[in-house]
């Protein structure tokens, strides 16, 4: 039998992709247990000789729980990662603007980020799956919030281009170095320093999704300048899609 030398690359792309993957998941799981497994080590080694002050004992505590916290996010954004094509749903039309409603009343912007500005034009209708792309929408907004300061201005626009459509979130935050641009894509990647304890999987997963649906993304950004994450939607259903 002879095997087919593409498939074969792929498969061999595949499982370098899945190592790294692991590699990854084991480095970035590991931290956190250990902050979980080392402070509660010293509070059970306790000496009646010498016993910590209830001030110790509080912050030995916090520790703990600041460690349970990210490793119960990093698990959650594993598992939304891993679902992606197990959760999908039938490809049909689908109103941009209200899974961009949808996505912003869940993100209650006013509350959680108070004074930020979100503009956005009339988006173009496209094809796909509407929880996964109001997912997306979601995850692209409540970054570019996360990371600019306050008042946060983040303005969404989109285009129809010949077979596809084309949106953008924007915002005026601090921007990614030219070399994070490629990597902020990845799984379990932190190029921000406020995102050091948070799952790094959010833009992971937006390009899974946009993959899935036969599109492609990719950010535009210059430190100190904001930054433009771009998406593209095929007009019709990607050949994968269910």
């Amino acid at each position: 039998m002879t095997l087919d030398p593409q498939r074969s690359t792929e498969a061999a792309t595949l499982r370098k992709n899945l190592q790294e993957l692991v590699y990854r998941i084991s480095h970035d799981l590991h931290e956190p247990l250990r902050g979980i497994l080392g402070f509660s080590k010293l509070l059970l080694n306790e000496s009646a000789d010498a016993p910590f002050t209830e001030q110790q004992r509080r912050k030995y505590l916090q520790l703990i729980n600041a460690s349970s916290l990210r490793l119960q996010h990093q698990l959650a954004g594993l598992l939304t990662y891993s679902r992606v094509d197990s959760q999908a749903r039938a490809h049909a039309l689908v109103d941009m603007n209200v899974a961009l409603g949808s996505a912003l009343a869940e993100l209650n912007v006013q509350t959680t980020y108070p004074g930020a500005v979100v503009h956005h034009d009339t988006l173009p209708t496209t094809t796909g799956d509407d929880q996964q792309l109001q997912s997306v929408l979601r995850a692209l907004i409540e970054n570019a919030l996360q990371y600019s300061e306050a008042p946060a201005w983040v303005h969404i626009s989109g285009h129809t281009r010949d077979d596809h459509t084309l949106y953008s979130v924007q915002d005026r935050g601090s921007g990614m170095p030219a070399q994070g641009l490629l990597k902020a894509f990845e799984p379990l990647v932190r190029l921000h320093p406020l995102t050091q304890n948070q799952a790094g999987m959010g833009l992971a997963v937006v390009k899974r999704i946009i993959q899935r649906h036969g599109g492609h993304v990719w950010a535009e950004s210059s430190e100190g300048a904001g930054t433009t994450i771009h998406f593209t939607l095929p007009l019709s259903p990607a050949p994968n899609a269910p």
